[in-house]
């Protein structure tokens, strides 16, 4: 995933800052596996001092939980950078929702982590105690709740450096291309998983946790294969008229 952050252009698109705490809006109940809101979860014990407790009665951080999507969070403060490729005809959005905070051990709003400076958003940097990383390695963390997009720009020449990365990108690329062009065709070349579906802006969703996955994700976690063609190619040819 990393790869869509290299050799980038940043900009900051939005930023509404309007509330000052990060409220939950559901919770996964893992017994009955439905979304239920914050005080039953409480009631229940599901939520406690900060931790999620799952049918196995372990306990996950809130923040480790959202992550999971096993936690949804009310959207009142968000902001959402742009990453503009310099080499290929790509853009990713990160939409930032909320941010993890290590001294309070929680999740705060955006406005909270800028003002705290947790969130740099001169420097594209996100703050764990003393170390400082990219943004998007604190998404990729789950340090930072929100949601991935991506697009395509107008195709236009790349120059061929790196033999393997150009043809992992041009992969990548190829399969953006078809779920934006033709989605009806692309869900023949796939084989999704009863528990997930094809979104129509080309995510996987995972329909229990509601949680969206870049198709890439998708493959490498099992929800997703691409589908063997080759035996229907040989099955046509031996067919007699």
């Amino acid at each position: 995933m990393s790869s869509l952050f290299d050799k980038t252009e940043k900009f900051v698109k939005f930023n509404r800052n309007q509330s000052k705490e990060a409220q939950i809006k559901n919770v996964f109940n893992p017994f009955t596996r439905t979304l239920i809101d914050e005080q039953l979860a409480k009631d229940l014990g599901i939520i406690s001092n900060g931790y999620y407790r799952n049918c196995y009665g372990g306990l996950v951080p809130i923040h480790i939980a959202a992550s999971q999507g096993f936690i949804q969070f009310s959207t009142n403060d968000e902001i959402e950078i742009e990453y503009r490729s310099k080499k290929y005809p790509l853009i990713a959005y990160l939409s930032i929702r909320q941010v993890y905070d290590p001294i309070q051990q929680c999740m705060i709003s955006c406005r909270q982590a800028i003002e705290n400076k947790i969130l740099n958003l001169e420097f594209f940097l996100y703050t764990y105690l003393n170390l400082n990383m990219e943004i998007h390695e604190g998404f990729n963390r789950g340090l930072i709740i929100g949601e991935l997009r991506t697009q395509t720009t107008e195709s236009k020449p790349i120059s061929y450096v790196n033999e393997k990365q150009d043809i992992e990108y041009e992969n990548l690329f190829s399969s953006l291309t078809n779920i934006i062009n033709s989605l009806s065709e692309f869900r023949n070349t796939i084989n999704i998983i009863d528990e997930c579906e094809l979104t129509s802006d080309g995510f996987i969703r995972h329909k229990k946790t509601d949680k969206f996955y870049l198709l890439t994700q998708a493959i490498q976690l099992g929800f997703v294969a691409i589908k063997d063609n080759s035996l229907n190619v040989n099955d046509s040819k031996n067919v007699k008229v």
